[in-house]
């Protein structure tokens, strides 16, 4: 089984004091922060709060020590946990006040699945960006999902080659229509 963490498991017993925590929070790159602010964007969206609130209340909960920071694991994986675990609570107990029955969702376990498939039927009437779409949520990105998209435009008979005009226009409409299922 492969593991994401450079250090492998062995490093999850020793945990970070309040002052690395700050230190590696400063050192954050550009990329680190986005990464992290949309995921945060993304666990806020079915609570009352805001994505900022829920990277802050993350950050609050590291700091005051009722959140642990594993050594050695990369900043944007332990903020992905806490932030989904605090987002979750959030919903629960938002939920636990809600005395109408038919407002109560999904268990969060099943919750993903259902946006996932509702964001992919999102695409319906655009069976190509929606096959751009599946492979995106695979993983594929970059260059290597340029070339993907040029492998498809050429056996649908269409443009060839990744620096196509088409290929920006596609993702461009992939985001806004990722934008919009959002709101």
């Amino acid at each position: 089984m492969t593991t994401v963490l450079p250090q492998g498991r062995e490093s999850w017993g020793a945990h970070l004091s309040p002052a690395e925590i700050h230190k590696s929070v400063q050192s954050l790159t550009d990329g680190e922060k986005t990464a992290i602010m949309k995921i945060a964007y993304a666990y806020a969206i079915k609570t009352p709060y805001s994505d900022e609130d829920l990277f802050h209340e993350a950050m609050c909960r590291f700091l005051e020590g009722t959140r642990t920071w594993p050594t050695g694991v990369p900043p944007v994986l332990v903020f992905a946990g806490a932030m989904r675990s605090i987002a979750w609570g959030w919903r629960r107990r938002t939920e636990a006040l809600d005395t109408d029955p038919d407002s109560l969702s999904s268990e969060p376990s099943q919750e993903w699945p259902i946006l996932l498939n509702d964001l992919i039927m999102a695409f319906d009437d655009k069976p190509l960006l929606q096959q751009i779409l599946i492979e995106m949520l695979k993983g594929t990105k970059g260059p290597d999902l340029r070339e993907w998209i040029g492998r498809l435009l050429q056996e649908k008979g269409m443009a060839v080659g990744t620096q196509v005009p088409e290929i920006d226009s596609m993702l461009r409409s992939i985001r806004r229509t990722i934008e919009k299922f959002r709101r």
